[in-house]
C-alpha cells in the first residue's frame, strides 16, 4: 500500500473535494481521482459518492479514513522513533498560525528553528483562528498559535509572545500630545 494515496485520500476525505485535495497536495486533479480509482479497485468499494460537484463518504469511505488515519498515524511515529535510534534530529513539524501569528511572528521564529534543525520539516498552515483550532483538535497541527485566548477544555493555551501595538493619530488630535496612552484607565 502507498503512503501518499492513503494521504491524498484523507485530504479529500477532509475536504470534501478532490480539486481542493489536488491543489493543497500539489497534484493535478486526474492524479487525485486516479489514486482514489486505485483504491477503489483494491477495496472493491466505492469510497465517495459523487454528486455533480458535491462528494461524500461511503460506509466504505468512514471506515478506510478511521484506518487510514491510524497508519499515517503509526508511519510517522516508527520514522520518528527510528531518526531517535539512530541519533538524527529529523522529523516533521506540523504548525498552524492565524493569520497575524502566522505571517508576521512564526516566520522568525521558524527560521531560527531550521538553522537549529535543518533536517526538520516544517509545514505552517495560515488561517483564522476557528481553522486553527480544529486542526490543533483534529491533530492536522501539532502546534497552534492563534491571537485569542479561547475557552475549549481539550486545549491549553499559554502566552507565547508579546505584540506591540502602535497608536497612531492626526497631529491635532487630543492624544497626539500624549507620550503614552493607557486604555485601562
Amino acid at each position: 500500500m502507498d503512503f501518499r494515496r492513503l494521504e491524498v485520500f484523507c485530504k479529500v476525505y477532509e475536504l470534501r473535494s478532490f480539486s481542493k485535495a489536488a491543489l493543497q497536495s500539489y497534484l493535478t486533479q486526474p492524479t487525485v481521482s486516479g489514486y482514489i480509482a486505485f483504491l477503489e479497485d483494491k477495496f472493491g468499494a466505492k469510497l465517495f459518492d459523487r454528486l455533480g460537484k458535491e462528494i461524500s463518504p461511503t460506509k466504505a469511505g468512514e471506515t478506510l479514513y478511521a484506518y487510514a488515519k491510524k497508519i499515517l498515524a503509526t508511519k510517522e511515529e516508527a520514522e520518528r522513533d527510528i531518526n531517535l535510534v539512530l541519533g538524527r534530529k529529523k522529523g516533521r513539524l506540523k504548525l498552524g498560525g492565524s493569520t497575524i501569528p502566522g505571517q508576521y511572528i512564526l516566520p522568525s521564529f521558524l527560521g531560527r528553528f531550521k538553522a537549529l534543525y535543518p533536517n526538520c520539516k516544517v509545514i505552517l498552515t495560515i488561517g483564522d483562528t476557528k481553522q486553527i483550532v480544529e486542526m490543533t483538535l483534529n491533530g492536522e497541527a501539532e502546534i497552534g498559535m492563534v491571537g485569542a485566548r479561547l475557552n475549549i477544555p481539550k486545549l491549553n493555551f499559554e502566552p507565547f509572545t508579546k505584540d506591540e501595538l502602535i497608536l497612531i493619530v492626526p497631529g491635532g488630535h487630543p492624544l497626539a500630545k500624549k507620550a503614552f496612552v493607557d486604555f485601562d484607565t
